[in-house]
C-alpha cells in the first residue's frame, strides 16, 4: 500500500533512478573526455607554433658542436 502510493505520487523505483543516474554519469564522462582531448590538441598546436628552434636545426646544432671532455659537461 505504501509503495503503491509512492508510485502514484510520481515516485520512481531505485533501479530506474540508478539507470537514469548512470546515463547522466556516462554523458558527463564522455563530454569531459572530449574537452580534455580538445585542450590537449590546442596546447600541442600552440607549442609547435611557439617553438623557438625547429627540432631539425637543434639536431644539426648538436651534431656540429665541438666535443667536450667528460669532466667539462
Amino acid at each position: 500500500m505504501g509503495q503503491a502510493s509512492y508510485y502514484a505520487a510520481g515516485g520512481t523505483s531505485a533501479a530506474e533512478t540508478f539507470t537514469v543516474g548512470s546515463h547522466w554519469g556516462f554523458a558527463f564522462t564522455f563530454v569531459l573526455a572530449v574537452c580534455g582531448l580538445l585542450v590537449a590538441f590546442m596546447l600541442k598546436q600552440r607549442a609547435e607554433k611557439t617553438d623557438a628552434v625547429p627540432e631539425m636545426e637543434l639536431h644539426e646544432m648538436k651534431a656540429c658542436a665541438p666535443a667536450q671532455p667528460a669532466g667539462e659537461r
